[in-house]
């Protein structure tokens, strides 16, 4: 086709724009960026500058961006591509909801929840006006809403959204689907944060089973299982099992992803954490600390994340006797949360208790010494 057209036929960034698309599906996130400002570079050079195809095209290039943890500059194109939607179909917001669903998901990333909440919930609106009750986007849709809903700790609200997406894609997809996985690892997740680990890992385990009957062994999209997995298996003491399941995860991303992806990130704090549980307590400093390095260089200095990293490290060395070290790492994490949660938020004031906690240590060891 590239011989057929010149250079930039608009039919080529079609083209491109589809490549995209199949590696997004394949997890290859830096091969569907390449492929997507090629079409943009396309487009942007054939078409005038409010053309709709600009639309999709900048949509493709900042969902890719933000998969690859770009957040700043995915928001960019988000913001572009809504622009010029609004000045070309003023009265027609249908194909909104797809932007906001992606910037609803990129301010989870940020942190900043409630404006998640808010585009995710003008993209249900928008589906729920446009599309049947059993379309897959409305699915999509009330799992993003779910999702927003369990990082702001309200958990049965989250499943219940969760639910609502499980039963439109049971009706529509056959049994081993991807997007049932999604749903299944989705429920999990609502199910292991209410504390009814048995049924996290039912779910987790039906979300696990999808992905290796479709995928080769050592595919990226199995690690978001055997982390799920692993996670409920933690929480049950079945730490070998944990153990297990969260290297194959991260022994999967080291080889498919760049070095400080967020998902590494998470599966160094996954492992992290059950070495804390089994009182491995040099290991589970060493992989905090991996994952932390990563974090900062990534996220904005005030994310939730960082503080949630500084306490799990306060914890472990607090588990290691090092009083001193784990109060500054406490009281990183009550400043960053602070900065970036409502004051009456669950994880400040679990932060705020253990950097109390350690102080009465520090004191208590202080005057054992005297």
């Amino acid at each position: 086709m590239q011989k057929a057209f010149p250079s930039n036929h608009p039919d080529l960034a079609l083209c491109h724009n589809w490549l995209g698309n199949a590696y997004i599906n394949t997890s290859e996130y830096s091969e569907a960026l390449s492929y997507y400002l090629k079409a943009s570079e396309i487009h942007e050079s054939a078409l005038p500058q409010n053309h709709s195809d600009l639309v999709v095209t900048y949509n493709n290039v900042g969902a890719a961006l933000k998969y690859l943890g770009e957040i700043s500059k995915a928001l960019s194109y988000f913001e572009k591509s809504i622009h010029i939607y609004q000045e070309i179909s003023p009265s027609n917001q249908s194909d909104l909801a797809p932007i906001y669903r992606n910037i609803g998901l990129l301010y989870i990333d940020v942190g900043q929840y409630s404006k998640a909440l808010a585009f995710e919930e003008k993209a249900l609106e928008i589906d729920q006006k446009c599309l049947p009750l059993d379309h897959l986007d409305l699915a999509t849709t009330y799992d993003n809403v779910g999702f927003v809903y369990k990082t702001m700790e309200k958990y049965a609200k989250a499943l219940s959204f969760h639910e609502v997406s499980l039963q439109i894609r049971q009706k529509s997809l056959p049994p081993n689907h991807l997007d049932l996985a999604d749903s299944y690892t989705c429920i999990s997740g609502a199910f292991k944060a209410l504390g009814q680990h048995t049924e996290a890992l039912l779910f987790a385990q039906q979300a696990y089973e999808i992905h290796e009957k479709i995928f080769p062994p050592n595919h990226p999209n199995l690690t978001t299982s055997y982390n799920n997995v692993g996670a409920v298996h933690n929480d049950l003491g079945e730490y070998s099992n944990a153990l297990l399941l969260h290297e194959k995860a991260l022994a999967i991303e080291k080889k498919t992803l760049s070095p400080y992806h967020p998902d590494i990130a998470y599966s160094y704090k996954n492992i992290a954490l059950v070495y804390n549980n089994m009182k491995e307590y040099s290991k589970a400093l060493n992989f905090h600390q991996q994952s932390l390095e990563i974090f900062q260089a990534i996220l904005p200095s005030d994310h939730p994340i960082l503080a949630l990293s500084h306490n799990n490290i306060g914890l472990v060395y607090r588990n290691m006797r090092n009083y001193s070290k784990g109060y500054q790492h406490h009281k990183n994490a009550v400043e960053i949360a602070q900065h970036s949660l409502p004051s009456n938020h669950h994880d400040l004031r679990l932060y705020k208790e253990n950097l109390e906690i350690v102080q009465k240590e520090i004191e208590t060891t202080t005057q054992s010494r005297l």
